[in-house]
């Protein structure tokens, strides 16, 4: 706890890893999901969350602000 606020570690360890993954590229990302897929066999789960996620407008994620939500 940090002046009354819990703090998960592994929730930030997680975000900051995610934030590096994102600079790595769509490669690297690819790659996780494709991974993620075989490993679980959940590659029609995955491709269809993939095309959900790539339809969202630009435009609207921008106005949202390109950060992580609150923890």
């Amino acid at each position: 706890m940090i002046g009354g606020i819990v703090v998960d570690l592994r929730e930030q360890r997680f975000r900051r890893d995610v934030v590096r993954l994102h600079r790595l590229g769509p490669r690297v990302l690819y790659e996780l999901l494709d991974a993620l897929g075989a490993e679980r066999t959940l590659r029609t789960d995955i491709e269809k969350l993939v095309e959900r996620f790539s339809r969202l407008d630009p435009a609207t994620i921008a106005l949202l602000a390109d950060m992580m939500p609150p923890a």
